[in-house]
């Protein structure tokens, strides 16, 4: 499958799929009803909770702008709006604003195809690649994901709550890597899987040992899981700094993801908001 408006739409479905997952803990909804696709967690930082997807019709826009995000007003939760590469709905990007959200980023939505990819990436030496079967892992894991000493205390917590609140079954559609420089943990990585698909998330490296290909390394470990189970694709966003390393790797842009951040009207400090 090569037509990149299909590659858009195996990005936008892979990104949906990875947040319905979340729907999946304890207390939290799922909504996939139309018109919007919105996961609602209670957590109160935006990354646990938006709205996914959206088709509005063009002389309701406001309405229904407004009873998308009343769930989370009523919650007095922040909350993420993606506008995802295959459906980018520029009326309704242009309509959010009055709204309260306010734009946070553009990302490039990127493939890779597995049976292509051509794994020539050494890896540093001294790097260990594990995956995080324990709470004590998944610990780690979040320190290296928020690494800023600026991250409040509560917030990890939250964090670590929802990420180990999903399991660690074998089976399980969402996978957390972890890697490490003699014991210490350096970086992390996400591979999330549905559909044939490997989605990967948060490739972060401690900035204590970047430029040494450790980033690389990590999206490479999770590519080669991905081809271990026998997945087709990888899809991902870029982020500036990882959006050359991806481009090396053989990934291909075939669109944007749009985010916007809508904060309740009393809101606390909390993660991506």
């Amino acid at each position: 499958m090569t037509d990149t408006a299909d590659l858009a739409q195996i990005v936008e479905t892979s990104l949906i799929a990875y947040a319905a997952n979340y729907g999946t803990l304890p207390g939290a909804q799922w909504h996939a009803t139309p018109p919007c696709d919105w996961l609602l967690t209670g957590i109160p930082d935006a990354l646990y909770n938006g709205v996914e997807r959206a088709s509005f019709a063009p002389n309701q826009l406001d309405a229904q702008i407004a009873a998308a995000l009343a769930p989370f007003a009523a919650r007095d939760v922040p909350a993420l709006w993606h506008l995802g590469p295959a459906t980018p709905a520029p009326d309704l990007a242009a309509a959010l604003p009055a709204h309260g959200l306010t734009h946070e980023e553009d990302e490039p939505a990127m493939v890779l195809d597995l049976a292509t990819w051509h794994d020539s990436t050494p890896m540093p030496a001294d790097l260990v690649i594990q995956l995080v079967d324990t709470d004590a892992a998944m610990r780690d894991w979040i320190n290296v994901w928020l690494f800023p000493d600026a991250v409040p205390a509560e917030v990890r917590a939250r964090c670590y709550a929802a990420e180990a609140g999903l399991g660690y079954a074998p089976a399980r559609p969402l996978r957390h890597i972890l890697g490490l420089l003699a014991g210490r943990p350096v970086a992390c990585a996400k591979l999330f899987v549905s559909d044939g698909i490997a989605t990967v998330h948060y490739v972060v490296t401690h900035v204590d040992v970047r430029r040494r290909g450790i980033g690389t390394a990590m999206t490479c470990a999770v590519l080669r899981m991905a081809r271990a189970l026998g997945l087709t694709h990888a899809v991902l966003t870029a982020s500036d700094e990882g959006y050359p390393i991806y481009q090396r790797l053989g990934f291909r842009t075939v669109g944007t993801r749009r985010t916007f951040l809508y904060r309740p009207p009393a809101d606390a400090k909390t993660l991506g908001a």
